[in-house]
C-alpha cells in the first residue's frame, strides 16, 4: 500500500484510519483517553503499514481508570460567576468519579507547554475552559486530551461548547430600555478580546437599528477589566453633563451596580433620571437599591452540560462536535421600572 520504512506522520495515519489527528495523538500519548476499538484500529494500521511512528511528546502512558481529574481553567479566581459554573461542573463530574480542579493559567504560546505538563502530572481526563483561548492554543490542547468550552468560547475552533445567545439576550435588554423611552443609551462592555463582548456589541447595535436610533460610537465603552472600580471610573464623568445618558446597558451586574452608585453620587435618580440594566443575575442584583434589571443566564446548567459533553468526548473520541446554546431571561426590576 505504501513504501516500507516511510516515516509516518500523524496526518497520514489519521487519514488511513479515518479519524482526526487529535485522536491519533491521544492514542500515541494518552491511550487511557481512547476507547478500545479506536485504539486497536490505530495500532493495527501502524503494524500493517509498517511505518515508523514519529517522535511524540514525552508523556507516560496511563491506564484509563487513572484519569479522575477534570481541569477547569478560569480567567480569574475572583470571577463571581465561577461558583455557579463550578456547582454544575461538580454535580456532573461526581457522577463519573471525577474531581474538578481549578486552574488560572493564562493560556498562550509562552505557557501552553508548562500547562500541558501540569495536566499530565494531574492525570487529567480533560479540560473545561471558562475563558477565551486562541485557536492555535486550543489546537495544542485538543491534540492531547478532550476539551470543552463553557460560557466563553472561540467560534473558530472545531470544539464542543455550551453557551448562551449573547446577541439575542442583548437585543432583548436594549429593546426593553428603548420601550421605556430611552434614546441615548450607553453600552459599558467588557474587554473586546472576549467573544461575549463582541457578540453583545452586535446585539446592542442591532437593537438600535431596529428602533431607528443612530449609533453614536462614543456611547460604546470597552473596559480593560469588567470590575467595579474600572466601571465607576469610566461612568462617573459621563453623568456630570447636562445631556447625560438616559440609560446604561452594562455587560455584567457589577458594572450595572457601579452605574447606579455613580448616578446617585451625581444626584441622579434610578430609574427616573437614568435606567440601568445588567447582565448575569448575580445574587447582589436583588440587594441593590434599586434592584437591578438584568439578564439571567443559567450558569449551573452551563457548567453541568459542559462536563457532560466532556465525558462524552472522553468516552467516545469519534463523537461529533456538539454545540449547545441555552436560553436566557430578562428579569425586570426597579432599575428600569
Amino acid at each position: 500500500m505504501s513504501d516500507a520504512g516511510k516515516k509516518l506522520t500523524v496526518a497520514d495515519l489519521a487519514k488511513e484510519v479515518g479519524v482526526s489527528p487529535a485522536t491519533i495523538s491521544r492514542v500515541l500519548n494518552h491511550s487511557h483517553l481512547v476507547n478500545k476499538d479506536t485504539y486497536d484500529k490505530v495500532m493495527e494500521a501502524i503494524d500493517r503499514l509498517g511505518y515508523e511512528i514519529p517522535e511524540q511528546r514525552d508523556f507516560q502512558l496511563r491506564k484509563r481508570n487513572d484519569s479522575n481529574i477534570v481541569a477547569v481553567n478560569l480567567s480569574s479566581f475572583s470571577d463571581i460567576d465561577c461558583a455557579e459554573y463550578m456547582n454544575g461542573i461538580q454535580t456532573s463530574s461526581y457522577r463519573y468519579g471525577w474531581t474538578p480542579v481549578l486552574t488560572q493559567d493564562p493560556l498562550n504560546v509562552h505557557t501552553i507547554d508548562a500547562y500541558l505538563r501540569t495536566l499530565q502530572n494531574m492525570r487529567a481526563a480533560g479540560v473545561i475552559l471558562l475563558n477565551h483561548v486562541q485557536t492555535e492554543i486550543l489546537d495544542q490542547l485538543t491534540a492531547e486530551l478532550p476539551v470543552v468550552q463553557c460560557g466563553e468560547y472561540n467560534e473558530n475552533a472545531s470544539l464542543p461548547y455550551v453557551g448562551i445567545d449573547d446577541q439575542s439576550a442583548t437585543r432583548m435588554a436594549v429593546s426593553h430600555l428603548i420601550s421605556r423611552g430611552a434614546r441615548k443609551i450607553v453600552f459599558v462592555n467588557g474587554p473586546s478580546r472576549f467573544h461575549y463582548a463582541q457578540v453583545r456589541r452586535r446585539g446592542f447595535e442591532q437593537a438600535l437599528r431596529n428602533a431607528g436610533i443612530e449609533l453614536d460610537p462614543s456611547c460604546i465603552v470597552s473596559l480593560s477589566e469588567a470590575n467595579f472600580a474600572m466601571a465607576h471610573t469610566f461612568i462617573s464623568p459621563m453623568l456630570t453633563f447636562q445631556d447625560h445618558p438616559d440609560a446604561i446597558f452594562a455587560a455584567n451586574d457589577t458594572i450595572a451596580y457601579a452605574a447606579i452608585v455613580a448616578a446617585k453620587e451625581q444626584g441622579l435618580r434610578v430609574p427616573e433620571d437614568i435606567c440601568v440594566i445588567g447582565f448575569g443575575n448575580q445574587e447582589f442584583s436583588i440587594m441593590s437599591v434599586p434592584k437591578i434589571t438584568t439578564v439571567s443566564q443559567p450558569r449551573f446548567q452551563l457548567g453541568f452540560i459542559a462536563c457532560e459533553l466532556l465525558h462524552e468526548q472522553w468516552a467516545n473520541q469519534a463523537m461529533p462536535t456538539q454545540n449547545i446554546i441555552l436560553n436566557t431571561e430578562l428579569i425586570i426590576r426597579g432599575s428600569t421600572k
